[in-house]
């Protein structure tokens, strides 16, 4: 907690003391708010990308209650198919958007447009788990390499409406496959991202993610060599700190409750 407010603190000396606004903008993120900042006249909170925070939570609030209410009561299945239709919500949303000519800029950062990339790992977990289920599908190596090539493909399509609207929907459909893939494979590349290093890296990656922006931000605003190297090194090792005096010690607060 001493190094978050270490951070934002810096952050906002360094960044958006010149804002008026500032103060809404910090209690815009600390709601949870910040990806609809069209909604709260665009303020600047903290230096940090927190809009997936922002959908991951919301995600968390609705999903949580619906699988309470009404998934946890019927077969995975089941609920594995509920999942399929809300996940082409969004992308009805989407298209909706893109057929009136709406403005798309905000697409990418908003919840109702963005809940299926997540709900398609939800799918994975419900059905055809290969962690749990023996008996669920395994992907042929070509079913693997024509995920990696939609995946690519969706790289290389830059058309704005295609990317703000069809891409998420392929994007999920293909990773699905690849980490159904992977998760049962045991060829040179599974080994590799299961390695310790990979391994320790997925478990800062998200300290990692959101400290990487102002890290940087530091190291241009004080003028250190090579900025871009310096900042992320900055960012490992504020995710390395908060992984062994934060998270570590919470997760043992936790176990220790249950």
């Amino acid at each position: 907690m001493f190094l978050t407010i270490a951070l934002v603190a810096t952050l906002t000396v360094v960044k958006w003391i010149d804002h008026p606004l500032w103060p809404i903008g910090v209690l815009t993120d600390v709601a949870f708010l910040s990806n609809y900042p069209q909604l709260i006249g665009g303020w600047r909170g903290v230096y940090m990308p927190l809009w997936s925070l922002d959908v991951e939570e919301h995600y968390y609030i609705l999903f949580s209650t619906l699988f309470a209410l009404i998934l946890a009561k019927v077969s995975s299945r089941r609920a594995a198919v509920v999942c399929v239709g809300l996940a082409a919500v969004p992308l009805l949303i989407r298209l909706g958007m893109a057929f009136r000519g709406a403005d798309l800029s905000y697409v990418y950062y908003w919840t109702h447009t963005r809940l299926d990339s997540i709900l398609w790992g939800s799918i994975l977990a419900l059905w055809q788990n290969p962690v749990v289920d023996d008996d669920a599908w395994k992907p042929k190596l070509w079913h693997f390499g024509l995920a990696l090539g939609a995946l690519a493909g969706c790289l290389a399509l830059r058309n704005p409406v295609f990317r703000e609207t069809l891409r998420y929907t392929i994007q999920g459909a293909a990773l699905l496959v690849v980490f159904s893939y992977l998760l049962q494979d045991r060829s040179i590349l599974a080994r590799a991202l299961g390695s310790r290093p990979l391994r320790f890296i997925a478990l800062i990656s998200y300290t990692l993610y959101l400290a990487h922006m102002p890290a940087i931000a530091i190291a241009e605003h004080f003028k250190w060599h090579a900025p871009v190297i310096t900042g992320l090194a900055l960012a490992f090792l504020y995710a390395i700190l908060m992984r062994a005096i934060v998270e570590k010690p919470l997760q043992a607060l936790r176990r220790s409750r249950h």
